[in-house]
């Protein structure tokens, strides 16, 4: 009798935990449905900054006349213009964020 009845406050231990366990679950799965409204507002806003950066792009391109040149204005030649310099900076003041 007494290893039942310690197999029985083995199992209400364990039934204890797996309760705890649900309930962590559970309050988990609540806080998915917290953000989520959010995280749809954000990407329905993205869509839309999206959609209006394209309509922009378009009205911008369509402003181009058909029969006008091209050329970049760097290009004249042909040749691109040197890039910036890289290496050490002669500057003697400090880098942005350094200051």
């Amino acid at each position: 009798m007494e290893k039942v009845q310690t197999e029985l406050a083995d199992l209400k231990a364990q039934g204890a935990l797996v309760a705890e366990s649900l309930k962590a679950m559970n309050e988990s799965i609540q806080g998915l449905g917290a953000w989520m409204p959010k995280v749809d507002t954000s990407i329905t806003t993205i869509q839309q900054t999206i959609a209006e950066m394209g309509a922009r792009v378009t009205a911008l391109e369509a402003t181009r006349s058909a029969g006008a040149d091209h050329t970049p204005r760097w290009a004249p030649s042909g040749k691109q213009p040197p890039g910036p310099r890289l290496g050490r900076s002669t500057s003697t003041e400090p880098c942005p964020g350094q200051g």
